[in-house]
C-alpha cells in the first residue's frame, strides 16, 4: 500500500507556502511533488540491478525553482503553448487562429 507524507518546502518571494508531497510505493519507489505549479521534483525507481535511481531533473530548493529557466519537473498542460500563432493547411486552405 502507498504511503503519502508532506512537509514544508519553502515560501515563495510572494509569500506563498510551498509543500512537498512524497508518495511511497513498493520496493522503495517514490515520487516527490511540489504544489509549486504541479512540479515533479524527484522520482525514485529501480534500475535493472534493483538500485533506486532518481529519474527526474529537479532543483533542491525553492529559490532555484523560482530563478530557474529550465522548468525542471513542470507538469505541462495539454496545449503547452501550441495554440499561440496556431495555423494549419488543409486541402490547400490555410486556417489560422484569430
Amino acid at each position: 500500500m502507498s504511503k503519502i507524507t508532506s512537509k514544508p518546502f519553502g515560501i515563495t518571494k510572494d509569500g506563498h507556502p510551498i509543500t512537498s508531497y512524497e508518495i511511497h510505493g513498493k520496493g522503495g519507489t517514490m515520487v516527490r511533488l511540489l504544489n509549486f505549479g504541479a512540479t515533479i521534483q524527484a522520482m525514485l525507481v529501480p534500475d535493472r540491478n534493483g538500485n533506486l535511481v532518481d529519474v527526474v531533473c529537479g532543483y533542491d530548493d525553492l529559490e532555484s525553482y523560482e530563478k530557474g529557466t529550465c522548468f525542471y519537473g513542470a507538469v505541462v498542460g495539454r496545449y503547452a503553448n501550441r495554440i499561440k500563432d496556431a495555423r494549419f493547411v488543409l486541402d490547400g486552405v490555410t486556417y489560422q487562429k484569430n
